[in-house]
């Protein structure tokens, strides 16, 4: 998933490289007849020569695109010489990008300026969510953006288990069916507990809610 890292190599690393860089946005769909055993590789092939891309960043580009990788939609590319040294930037997408098309043999490459507008766009068109997962066992945040989820690991650290426990032990449903108390003070003490208890509880979700 592109995060606030992979965000920050694009606007700084890639945004900002002296030309010349090439920019290369490949429809690698595998559901898609045309993409099965890896079609969309010839494609590139042949839109890198016309393009007169430097064979030492046509080498480097293809030795991260015949690497397994994740499956996805669309594949972005940024590759760049400098001191003869030669670096490369690849993105997955789960999602399609308008410039890929079959008009454009579903590869678009440009080999000068660095050619970011068609990524900005989906990163900007896409809104990012969160799915919060809550059970009297634990707590699971997940992220949702650009077609792909995945768990946030660390978002809950400074919730300890013991807090936990306690929030999901004063369940309406363990304080409610409980015997009634046999004494007005008894009732009392109940009550006063409880009151604490609500009040504990709405501390505890909103450091939850910070958290998040």
């Amino acid at each position: 998933m592109i995060g606030k890292k992979e965000i920050e190599t694009i606007r700084e690393k890639v945004a900002l490289h002296e030309p010349p860089i090439l920019s290369l946005y490949v429809d690698v769909d595998p559901a898609k007849p045309e993409n099965a055993r890896k079609g969309w590789l010839v494609r590139v092939k042949n839109t890198l020569k016309e393009l007169e891309v430097p064979k030492s960043v046509e080498n480097a580009v293809f030795g991260v695109l015949e690497k397994d990788r994740p499956e996805g939609k669309t594949c972005v590319v940024f590759a760049a010489e400098r001191d003869k040294r030669v670096w490369v930037e690849d993105f997955t997408l789960q999602v399609e990008l308008p410039v890929v098309h079959l008009g454009h043999g579903r590869v678009e490459a440009r080999w000068g300026d660095s050619y970011i507008a068609p990524l900005i766009y989906a990163l900007d068109e896409y809104e990012r969510y969160c799915v919060v997962f809550l059970n009297k066992k634990r707590w699971r945040l997940f992220e949702i953006y650009l077609g792909e989820i995945e768990e946030v690991m660390d978002v809950f650290n400074e919730i300890s288990l013991e807090d936990w426990r306690r929030v999901t032990a004063d369940s309406p449903s363990l304080r409610f069916s409980a015997p009634k108390p046999a004494s007005s003070r008894a009732g009392a003490a109940v009550d006063k507990f409880a009151r604490k208890i609500n009040v504990w509880t709405q501390k505890f979700y909103k450091n939850v809610a910070r958290l998040l």
